[in-house]
This record gives C-alpha cells, sequence and structure tokens, in this order.
C-alpha cells in the first residue's frame, strides 16, 4: 500500500481466500504502534462493514 508516514511503511496483500497478509516496518516503535493501530483498526472496520452488507449464512 505504500508509506503511512515517514516513519512507517506498510504492505497489505492476500495469502489466499480467507488470509491476509499484513506486513509493517517502522524506523522506530512509537512508529510502528501507530502504524499497526491505523492498520489493525480499518482492518477492523472493513470486517464490520462486510458483516453489515453480508450478513452471516448469506453468500458473498
Amino acid at each position: 500500500m505504500g508509506d503511512v508516514g515517514d516513519r512507517s511503511s506498510v504492505r497489505v496483500g492476500l495469502a489466499d481466500d480467507d488470509t491476509l497478509v499484513l506486513e509493517v516496518s517502522a524506523t522506530d516503535i512509537p512508529a510502528l504502534r501507530a502504524a499497526l493501530n491505523t492498520w489493525l483498526r480499518l482492518i477492523t472496520i472493513a470486517v464490520e462493514m462486510r458483516e453489515i452488507a453480508v450478513p452471516s449464512g448469506a453468500s458473498p
């Protein structure tokens, strides 16, 4: 996905149909923490929105 700022970068990809790979690198611990918080929050929001759009038991 690119840089999250000057101090960190993130790569997001799919390993297979149900495995998301998140690779985060940072120059220091605070930058790592900020990048992880951001991306984990975004992933959580995406999962929650999918659950609203496609309720359990329904086909995707």
